[in-house]
């Protein structure tokens, strides 16, 4: 097992990851230790000055997300992306990781990487330790890919950025 610090303001918080082969695993725990920690701590919330804002809910659960979309100049990056929110742990966490996953990508990619990885959560049997490589502390919000009701709420930010990025 190995231990790394993220800094976060003033303090340093351990996340705890274990290695099996070449790369890293996330179990159960450390998925839930992840999301946890992004719907009680939500990184990229506010708003971008300047930015396209576009709102989307799930009247279903009552979760309500607010992004907020600056590409540069050339309109080939993303400047700045944040979000505002209310609702449950799914969409708030999903909104963090999502935005903390395509943060200062080009567009392109960026869209690329968020329709990956919702082609993946509707596939229904998503391995969070399979996708690490490829999305993450992000792939933690695959442990929703069984839930159908969750699927929704974890998805909402990475629809609505999806399109916003069209």
């Amino acid at each position: 097992m190995i231990q790394i610090g993220v800094r976060y303001g003033k303090s340093v918080e351990k996340r705890f990851f274990i290695v099996q082969g070449n790369g890293l695993m996330l179990t159960p725990e450390i998925c839930e230790a992840i999301l946890r920690d992004h719907y009680r701590k939500p990184r990229h919330t506010g708003v971008c000055e300047g930015s396209l804002v576009r709102t989307a809910d799930n009247p279903a659960c009552g979760d309500m997300v607010r992004v907020s979309l600056k590409k540069e100049v050339t309109g080939e990056g993303i400047e700045c992306v944040r979000f505002e929110g209310a609702g449950c742990a799914a969409s708030q966490a999903g909104a963090s990781l999502i935005l903390g996953l395509v943060h200062g990508l080009p567009a392109l990619e960026a869209l690329r990487r968020i329709e990956d990885f919702c082609t993946v959560m509707k596939r229904g049997d998503a391995d969070p330790a399979a996708h690490f490589a490829e999305f993450g502390e992000a792939a933690a919000l695959l442990v929703f890919a069984t839930i159908p009701a969750r699927l929704t709420c974890a998805t909402l930010a990475a629809r609505l950025l999806a399109e916003m990025l069209r």
